[in-house]
């Protein structure tokens, strides 16, 4: 199945060269290992840095939205993989790839790619789980063939991309028909603050943004609910206030400010419980409005 999977993505996009995978890609004529390969036509300006991969990066392990966020998606994926043999997910936007293991975890069976436009991430998820094909490009341009996967997960990543429109239209064409996308975003317009402008968002969405954009390119949408509900209220507050109290902030002051509002809500035993609960009654009911809002459709 690997070998299969790297042979189509490697003759779409003319690489000649003899590539083996092995725990990370072997270049047969040197035997040199790499832990990722770089299928980059081009630098394309990020709205993404080093610097944040490693401020956020480790806190997402236990931070509570995150945790139950990947606890969602793994319901999500979960449910349509059940029963089926030979599937092959990608998370575009996989950084140290904890959504990846989580998986993993659940179905030790699936053929798993990770994709980052940066390496540190990718470097990282080799070392702790080599098995997963890890490659490095920006997802503007997928160098996919078609209807190469059976399962796309994008997770807070789409709010980074001008242009996402083009990115969703990309995930139909390396869907297999009836293969599923699982896309997650913050949401709310109104509460762009310094935390988005430190994260290099270009935007927060509305409830009618994703959903729109993902039936326009032909996915019909099985799953569109909210993370966070039960604490929407306070964070609707403290992103207003924020707004208010820290608009002028440069670039240097963003990123302190940043980095100390993370640690001061990671770990939080209170916050834990919130996210916890919300977690369980969004499999029982749809939510109005929350943090994060996370839409799943499947390719027609």
């Amino acid at each position: 199945m690997t070998k299969n999977i790297l042979s189509r993505i490697m003759n779409h996009n003319g690489i000649q060269d003899d590539i083996l995978f092995d725990a990370g890609f072997i270049e047969a004529a040197s035997g040199v290992r790499f832990p990722f390969y770089n299928l980059s036509k081009k630098k394309a300006p990020l709205n993404w840095n080093k610097e944040l991969d490693n401020m956020i990066d480790e806190p997402a392990i236990s931070h509570s939205i995150d945790f139950y966020e990947r606890k969602a998606v793994v319901d999500q994926v979960g449910s349509f993989i059940k029963g089926k043999d030979n599937i092959i997910i990608c998370d575009f936007g996989c950084s140290s790839g904890y959504m990846l293991r989580d998986i993993k975890n659940m179905n030790a069976g699936v053929s798993l790619i990770g994709v980052d436009a940066e390496e540190n991430g990718l470097i990282k998820l080799n070392k702790m789980d080599p098995d997963i094909m890890l490659f490095k490009f920006d997802i503007t341009s997928i160098p996919f063939p078609d209807k190469i996967l059976d399962v796309v997960i994008c997770l807070n990543v789409l709010e980074h991309i001008e242009n996402d429109d083009a990115v969703i239209k990309e995930f139909g064409r390396i869907l297999q028909k009836e293969g599923i996308v699982c896309i997650v975003v913050p949401y709310g317009p109104d509460l762009y603050d310094y935390f988005d402008k430190a994260c290099m968002h270009v935007k927060r969405y509305d409830r009618h943004d994703l959903p729109d954009k993902m039936k326009n390119n032909n996915f019909k949408l099985i799953y569109n609910n909210y993370i966070g509900c039960m604490a929407y209220i306070p964070f609707y507050i403290q992103k207003k206030l924020n707004r208010r109290a820290f608009d002028k902030l440069n670039e240097r002051e963003r990123l302190n400010k940043m980095e100390e509002d993370i640690k001061a809500t990671n770990d939080n035993i209170i916050l834990n419980k919130i996210f916890e609960v919300d977690y369980k009654l969004a499999r029982h009911i749809r939510y109005p409005f929350g943090i994060r809002q996370i839409v799943v459709g499947v390719n027609g």
